[in-house]
């Protein structure tokens, strides 16, 4: 009897979804982003700037359409707390415009990035000089799958502060992404209204960034 032999599974194709992930991040937040985006590629534990080119140059060029900042934030920071997009160096912001596609945007799930006027000027200068769309959020920023947060006046006790939130004192179970705006900044065009300086108001208000596909895309070796 004749019996088929099948190589192992390759590695999945890359399908030009990248999530980079800052170090110290809490297990839970990876475990989120990996049942909601099984099939993007992730870089986890990016520490600074010359670290996050680094990880990209593994990445064909003109191969990344959406490009995932995750991490902690404040409107002080484009970016994470390890990953400042405003600071890039010309040599290492042409990498990073090498790696994104036509169509490619990055979207800062990140605390605050957006809360401030002065914040959001910032953004809109990095969009035009990196000339892609990048999305951020003017209050708190969860998972795609939602995180939780301590009950009102609590957040001074807080012991991690990030998309997933661990108080002492009664835990509120957020499903929204955020308690802020999205807002969508693009190349050339004024700098979106997050309203006036501080938190954003409401959940979810702008348009919620687009969902990767939930199946991961996989080839094999094919059988003799």
């Amino acid at each position: 009897m004749l019996l088929a032999r099948c190589g192992p599974p390759t590695k999945p194709k890359f399908n030009g979804q990248l999530i980079i992930q800052q170090s110290y991040l809490p297990e839970l937040h990876q475990t989120a982003w990996s049942i909601y985006a099984p099939s993007a590629a992730k870089q986890t534990g990016v520490t600074n700037n010359a670290d996050f080119i680094n990880r990209l140059r593994k990445y064909p060029n003109n191969s990344i359409k959406l490009l995932v900042i995750d991490g902690h934030g404040s409107s002080a920071n484009c970016g994470s707390s390890d990953i400042h997009l405003d600071t890039l160096t010309d040599e290492e912001m042409a990498v990073l415009i090498s790696k994104l596609a036509p169509d490619g945007e990055i979207q800062i799930w990140a605390c605050d990035v957006a809360a401030t006027q002065d914040s959001r000027q910032r953004i809109q200068g990095v969009v035009n000089r990196l000339g892609h769309p990048i999305w951020a959020n003017t209050r708190f920023v969860y998972t795609p799958l939602g995180g939780f947060r301590p009950g009102e006046g609590l957040e001074s006790l807080m012991m991690l502060r990030g998309p997933w939130y661990f108080g002492l004192g009664d835990w509120h179970y957020e499903s929204a992404s955020s308690d802020g705006t999205w807002l969508q900044f693009k190349p050339g065009q004024p700098v979106p209204d997050g309203g006036p300086d501080g938190p954003g108001v409401g959940k979810n208000h702008g348009k919620k960034p687009k969902a990767p596909p939930a199946k991961p895309s996989q080839s094999q070796t094919p059988c003799d």
